[in-house]
């Protein structure tokens, strides 16, 4: 008997009113105004830091315009705007790979871009992800991006892994043949110093055989030290596969001290 298709998954599409004189182009990232209940461009966001507009306008982000409006409407009406999905976008010369993270970017002037990202390495600068590799500089990416908005609760968040107490003496390995089960990418490694370590100790994050291309490195430091590496591996050794191993190694520079370490990550694919 053949397959039966009873349900079509819906679109990551809303729809939200727009004030008669906003000027929108199919495209514009746009932003929920509560204030004045209505959508508006990212660039008419009040600037006082890049990384704070990027932040906050994460939290109210609402989509990306799929119609325009000239700004010379007689009334106020609604629009449709996207609140998941992939998309090609304008972005600041780099080399994505899959699985990196993508944020808003901010224009010459005091104000952000309505159509163009940039590369983040932290989920709070996050709206999204590329999803194709790059093997040389871009200036578009194909992404999956998501919104605060969308009615099916598609959002880009990430897990957090702890390996208590890990030994900061022994050149050996930590962690050895962990499976995650799923397809996911590895987003950093934090450190939080147990007890003093006495000399700085490098962390190697390994993919089967293969280690990834950024060390983390505890230093002798203060009890309760909190130190961050984020990934981003040329050779995407960052992505494991369901069945990938991951060991994670100390090179046991330290006499003494023991660190508690917290991988980040997100599943692939989110949409």
């Amino acid at each position: 008997m053949a397959d039966i298709h009873r349900l079509l998954r819906p679109l990551g599409q809303i729809t939200l009113p727009c004030d008669n004189e906003q000027a929108f182009n199919v495209g514009d990232m746009l932003w929920w105004d509560s204030t004045n209940g209505y959508l508006d461009q990212l660039s008419d966001y009040t600037y006082s830091a890049e990384e704070t507009n990027r932040r906050d306008l994460k939290s109210v982000f609402a989509g990306v315009a799929l119609e325009a409006r000239t700004g010379k409407e007689t009334n106020d009406s609604t629009m449709v705007i996207a609140t998941s999905g992939v998309f090609e976008m304008p972005m600041t010369s780099g080399t994505p790979v899959i699985g990196t993270l993508l944020g808003f970017e901010k224009a010459s002037g005091s104000n952000m871009e309505d159509q163009k990202l940039q590369i983040v390495t932290d989920m709070a600068d996050a709206i999204g992800y590329c999803v194709k590799r790059y093997t040389a500089a871009t200036t578009t990416v194909e992404c999956a991006l998501f919104s605060a908005f969308d009615p099916l609760w598609r959002t880009l968040s990430s897990k957090f892994l702890s390996f208590g107490a890990c030994n900061l003496v022994a050149a050996a390995d930590i962690v050895t043949n962990w499976l995650f089960k799923a397809r996911v990418k590895l987003l950093s490694i934090t450190s939080i110093e147990r007890t003093a370590a006495t000399a700085n100790s490098v962390i190697t994050v390994k993919n089967g055989s293969n280690s990834l291309d950024d060390t983390h490195t505890v230093t002798a430091t203060a009890v309760g030290t909190f130190l961050r590496t984020a990934f981003a591996d040329a050779n995407d050794y960052d992505i494991f596969e369901h069945d990938g191993a991951m060991d994670i190694a100390c090179d046991g520079t330290a006499s003494a001290g023991t660190a508690d370490l917290i991988i980040e990550y997100m599943e692939l694919p989110i949409l």
